[in-house]
Formats: C-alpha cells, structure tokens, sequence
C-alpha cells in the first residue's frame, strides 16, 4: 500500500564566511644588514611616530576617532619606507595600516611591492593579506593562489632590517605571527574553493565542484590543524564572520560592530559547514560521511536535514523504497519533524513513512553558516 506524504521542502542554504583580520604591526629593530642599505635617523623616526600612531589609533572604538591617528601612521610609514635605506618593515605596516583603513586599493600595490622584494615571514605575510584583497574583489582563483603560495613560502631566511646579532630574534618574532597567519591562508584557500564553485559567472556547479571542497578541507583543515589554528580566530587578531543571508560584506572590520545577525564562529563550526553543504549538495551519498546533528549549528542541521531529505526522494525516485525508509527514519530523529504511519482512513495503517514537520524552513528564506 503507497504511503500518503506531507513534506517541507528544505532548501540547501549556502554556508556563507567572510574573513576578517587584524594583526599589530611588527615593531622592527632597524639597524640594517650587510645586504641591505640601512634606514636612516628620519626613516626610524617616522617609524616609531607611526606605531605609536597605530597603536592609539585600534585602541578607539569610535571610526571618528580612530581615523586621524589611523590616518597620521599611514603618512609616517610612508615617509619611513620612502627610503634612502631600505625598510621593509615600514612598507609592510604602510600596506597594513591602509587594509585597516578599507583602502584596499591604495594597499594592494604596496603588499605586492613587499612580495616582489622581500622573502620569508614577511613575504608569506603579504601574500597572505593579498589573499584576502582578492577575496573582497571576488577574485577566487588569485585568492587561493596566494594562500598557498604564503602557506609554501620558505621561512628559513627572513627579510628583516635587523643588525646581524637581532635578526634571529626578529625573525622568530616573525615566524610566530606567521603561525596566525598560516592557518589564516588554510581557511582563506577553503573559502577561495567554496567560492569558485558558487561563481554565478562560471559554468553550473558539478558534483566534481563539491567532492574537490571536501578534499581541500580534508588537505588544509584536518583535526591537528584545527587544534593548532583554533585559538588564532579568536576575534581580536583574526576571525571567521558568518552571514544569515547573501552576500557577506567583506569589508567587515574587528574593530567596528558586527552588522545585524551576523556573528563570529569558532574554527570548529566553519569547517562543519563546509562539509555538510558539500555533503548535502551531493545527497550524503556514500561514501560521503553524514555527521552527528547534535554537533551542528542551526543552520548546518538545516543543510543536514535537507541533504537527507534529498537522499531519500533520489533513492525512491529509483525505486529503491527499502533503502530510502531508514533515511526517513534518520531524519525523523530531528526535533523539526517525525515520522508516523499514514491512515487509510479504514481504521489500519499503511507501512509508508509520513514526514511532518513542527517547524517549516520556506525556500525563500535564506540561512547560512
């Protein structure tokens, strides 16, 4: 006997992060190297005027207060970087300090200037903030070509205006911010793929689009990874923000208010989302894992729920009845919905599943990680 059904119709929602980051800038010791020409009195003058500028400046809450001295580092880092001596110290906290002010612009040249003549931790640290340049302009494929390129940069010799006998100590210095910073690239390459199979100016996304997501959250992100990078989102140097609907805004700052419904997630969380959107996108067919939904977030039990139900219309669609009955019972075991016999209304049951849901998620209505 055909079972009668009632279903919700449960949209896949999109899993949409932005990244946000705000690293101090490096204090350098700038007594210059043998290779290198040495920063004059006026250069490390400036400098120093410049991160006390910067540091009074990210201590204000208010955007109007913040600017001016935001603005008064940026004119000392560029006077100090402008030369005679080389100091590549200043040029990077010149790019820095014009990302925090949203002038991705004027910064994007500088961080490829930084790249093109320094190497190491300084060099990895630019091509990681051009990662995220890329990301606002939606440039995907430059975005992850930079996150791996900074993942893979050589640390071994640093560039650093340190005399001989500092430059150990400074590059250890270095070498430690970049350990924020590389795992900042691992989520910044997972973010670039997700982003390249939901171009709307590419081709129709593929199930290929999504097993190669969950293979670079698999490469980038495994469980050691998520261990070592989870204290470096912690919302003051970097941080994940997750969006209720499209699109993110990218120019989301730290040190500003986070916009309405939106909220900061743990490493944890960005990394479910990713995998169970993937994974519902491809109907949780094996050999694609289905995760513990009281681990998930709201919206990624949603993207759960959604996959299942998907899975479960497929394989009736089939004809394959007896393996699409346990998917409707694992998604009966969701607090929105449970499953019961349907009456014929002569008094006996039908052994058919009946989906009925105590909360309904309408496909107009957009959820995200």
């Amino acid at each position: 006997m055909v079972a009668e059904r009632h279903r919700a119709k449960w949209a896949i929602v999109l899993p949409l992060a932005a990244l946000t980051l705000l690293l101090p800038v490096q204090r350098a010791s700038a007594h210059g190297m043998a290779m290198m020409s040495m920063p004059n009195r006026d250069q490390v003058r400036n400098y120093k005027i410049g991160l006390e500028a910067w540091t009074v400046g990210i201590s204000e809450k208010d955007l109007a207060d913040r600017m001016p001295f935001l603005e008064k580092a940026e004119r000392r880092f560029e006077k100090a970087a402008a030369g005679p001596g080389e100091f590549p110290e200043a040029l990077l906290a010149l790019g820095l300090v014009r990302y925090t002010e949203n002038h991705i612009i004027e910064a994007e040249p500088v961080f490829k200037q930084v790249v093109a003549t320094t190497k190491g931790a300084m060099r990895a640290e630019a091509l990681t903030y051009l990662g995220l340049i890329n990301l606002r302009s939606h440039r995907w494929a430059e975005a992850k070509e930079d996150f791996e390129a900074s993942m893979h940069e050589d640390l071994d010799e640093t560039t650093t205006s340190a005399n001989h006998k500092q430059a150990e100590d400074v590059r250890e210095v270095l070498r430690d911010r970049l350990g924020r910073l590389d795992c900042v690239a691992r989520v910044g390459s997972v973010l670039a793929t997700f982003y390249m199979a939901r171009d709307p100016r590419k081709t129709p996304v593929t199930p290929e689009d999504y097993h190669k997501l969950l293979a670079e959250v698999d490469r980038l992100l495994p469980a050691d990874e998520i261990a070592k990078c989870q204290s470096a989102f912690n919302g003051t140097d970097a941080a994940i923000a997750r969006w209720p609907m499209p699109p993110p805004d990218w120019r989301i700052n730290l040190l500003d208010p986070l916009p309405k419904n939106v909220r900061l997630i743990q490493l944890t969380e960005f990394v479910q989302a990713m995998r169970v959107w993937a994974g519902a996108e491809l109907s949780f067919a094996p050999p694609v894992p289905i995760p513990n939904a009281a681990d998930l977030s709201e919206a990624d039990r949603h993207n759960l729920a959604a996959g299942l139900q998907k899975r479960a219309v497929e394989l009736e669609a089939q004809g394959k009845f007896a393996e699409a009955l346990p998917v409707w019972e694992q998604l009966s075991n969701f607090p929105e919905t449970r499953i019961r016999p349907a009456s014929t209304g002569s008094g006996s049951s039908s052994t058919g599943p009946k989906v009925r849901t105590r909360r309904a998620w309408p496909t107009s209505r957009r959820r995200a990680p």
